[in-house]
């Protein structure tokens, strides 16, 4: 399965979107947003919900697209 909305970037898009930040390996090296810095706990939460999301539509792709 290619999943297209599950990463880090998206989750965090979804539940504070527009913040401004960079990640890195070691977590957030810079959060320049009002709300609160979101959690691994949270921000995994999102990614397994987005995961089950997109498994639920049941996607066909080609066989070139799985070869990613």
């Amino acid at each position: 399965m290619i999943y297209r909305i599950s990463g880090l970037d998206s989750a965090i898009e979804l539940i504070r979107p527009g913040a401004s930040y960079e990640l890195t390996q070691n977590g957030f090296e810079i959060w320049n947003d009002p709300r609160p810095q979101p959690t691994i706990e949270e921000l995994k939460e999102v990614q397994k919900k987005t995961k089950e999301f997109e498994e639920s539509l049941n996607p066909i792709f080609l066989k070139n697209q799985l070869k990613r």
